[in-house]
């Protein structure tokens, strides 16, 4: 279990040093079996604004960025994934990254003041990159001040700790099970998120036809219709726990989703009414020889003993594992 600190501050807020706060929870049965920093030393990394982007006149396959990170200036970048308005992390002349100095460099009659970088050159796994910065340079998500130190805005100075779960704690599988666990072992309160939402009048047979249980394998299956919901990126705080957390950001509505469910170890899912047949969610059996293409593009074969979701017509999920191809 991958509890990044700063996450779980917004439960309780553990003022100790980061040895005594492994100390006292392998000593209170949560056992610590590594504690990680995405990169604490980004020293000259910051926040740049793209204002103008440009064909280099020289060469076809650069780029001349106009960048504003508290002083204008130019980087040169083969980065395909950038545009004017963008925030990107920018590392400026006389920095080190990984241990390599940068300098001014001349390409092709232009100087480039710094380089940009990607997730992955600055320690992020493969696994967690959204996959808009994926292939390119980092990209983020909404509007920063230009010179903000990176660390600030990309949390990778964070400690992430890493506990082994025992079999018989799967209350500890989330950000507020381990907050909880912190409470106990240092006598404090525990602040739980709140539970208010806005509801509206309309009825829900207005939208969809129910949800039916019909496997013994299944006490209970809750669902809520959210209305007015336009799918797009997620902010930056929220990638940024998710990919601390071990999780690839992919759009608001699945990150929050995988979000709440790291957070309170309830396994979450999102459909889309129009996709749904008949309406309806079904949870049931499999049957055997049942064929499913789930999200990481991989056909399974089924047999009875896997519970899946179903809307009616055909399994659209692995009931608490993964998500059809179809329910993307």
């Amino acid at each position: 279990m991958l509890v990044p600190l700063i996450w779980q501050n917004d439960y309780i807020k553990l003022d100790e040093d980061l040895k005594t706060i492994t100390d006292r929870l392998s000593e209170t049965g949560s056992h610590v079996e590594s504690v990680n920093f995405i990169s604490d030393k980004l020293d000259g990394l910051v926040v740049g604004k793209v204002l103008k982007q440009e064909k280099h006149p020289n060469a076809d396959k650069l780029f001349v960025l106009t960048i504003d990170v508290g002083e204008e200036i130019t980087i040169v970048t083969s980065a395909k994934n950038t545009k004017e308005g963008d925030y990107l992390i920018v590392i400026k002349s006389g920095s080190e990254i990984n241990g390599q100095k940068i300098d001014d460099h001349d390409f092709f009659g232009i100087v480039s003041q710094g380089m940009l970088t990607s997730y992955k050159e600055i320690g992020y796994d493969d696994s967690v990159i959204e996959k808009k910065s994926k292939d390119g340079v980092i990209v983020l998500s909404g509007e920063f001040k230009p010179g903000t130190p990176a660390v600030e805005v990309l949390f990778s100075n964070t400690p992430v700790i890493e506990y082994e779960i025992t079999p018989n704690r799967p209350d500890c599988l989330s950000i507020i099970g381990m907050a909880r666990e912190s409470a106990a072992s240092f006598d404090k309160k525990i602040t739980y998120p709140s539970l208010e939402y806005p509801t509206v009048s309309d009825k829900k047979e207005d939208y969809f036809n129910g949800i039916e249980i019909k496997s013994k394998n299944c006490k209970r299956f809750t669902g809520r219709i959210i209305k007015n919901v336009k799918v797009g990126e997620s902010p930056q705080w929220l990638k940024n726990c998710l990919m601390l957390a071990g999780m690839r950001p992919v759009n608001n509505v699945v990150d929050i989703t995988n979000f709440v469910m790291l957070e309170t170890g309830q396994p979450l899912h999102a459909y889309d009414l129009e996709t749904l047949h008949d309406r309806k969610i079904i949870v049931r059996d499999a049957n055997e020889g049942e064929i499913i293409k789930t999200l990481d593009g991989e056909e399974r074969k089924l047999n009875e003993e896997v519970l899946v979701i179903s809307d009616g017509k055909e399994a659209i999920g692995l009931a608490g594992i993964m998500g059809s191809m179809d329910s993307e």
